[in-house]
């Protein structure tokens, strides 16, 4: 079936079946991440587009867009808010030929400066002359399949594998936040490090909340 239409992912069960079965699907498109964000960001409000199969019954593609109506930044619509890594949910161009179609008129029809599609894994089936590119930010990440002591061997000497050992021999402990107490000491360590860089800070209901 080719009829986009919108659904609540909060209410239908699909929705994150769909998403754990897909290979692009990421925690930031369950229906979970909406829910924190509908209930932390009241300037934001989900869309979820969604292709249904031949039988109507099971969700074969699905795109969410958040509408975020910011008064530094204008309207815009964003897929997906925080998730800095995501991609649309789609097997083939067609369908995101489709789902483009209706951002573009909930665009027009909500009055949004402009629109921000994040991929990943599908750039190669999202081809769309009506699409803009841009490759400027980078996503560093790290595998974790290997013994930790291989992984630790294949870091730089000096910026990395030095700055370990000189951490190991200061006496800090590392263990895991177990209480409301560790996430207020994290959230104080996370305001201090994002004011040294200079970048806005999310509120702590959004880290409570995930």
């Amino acid at each position: 079936m080719n009829t986009v239409t919108l659904i609540d992912p909060s209410t239908d069960p699909r929705w994150d079946k769909f998403v754990q079965d897909h290979p692009f699907g990421l925690i930031c498109h369950l229906s979970a991440w909406k829910d924190v964000l509908v209930k932390c960001f009241k300037h934001m409000k989900g869309y979820y587009f969604v292709l249904m199969d031949d039988t109507g019954e099971n969700i074969r593609a699905g795109l969410p867009v958040y509408l975020v109506n910011s008064w530094l930044t204008g309207k815009r619509l964003v897929s997906i808010p925080f998730a800095t890594l995501c991609d649309p949910l789609i097997t083939s161009n067609e369908d995101m030929k489709l789902f483009f179609d209706a951002v573009l008129k909930l665009s027009e029809e909500q009055k949004a400066s402009y629109i921000e599609i994040k991929s990943l894994k599908s750039n190669q089936i999202i081809q769309d002359e009506r699409l803009g590119y841009s490759d400027f930010f980078k996503h560093h990440y790290l595998l974790l399949e290997k013994d930790p002591e291989m992984l630790r061997k294949n870091f730089h000497r000096t910026c990395v594998r030095q700055r370990i050992s000189r951490a190991e021999k200061s006496g800090l402990d590392l263990r895991i936040a177990e209480d409301t107490p560790d996430l207020r000491s994290f959230y104080r360590l996370y305001l201090m490090t994002r004011k040294r860089l200079g970048l806005p800070t999310q509120p702590y209901r959004f880290i409570e909340s995930l």
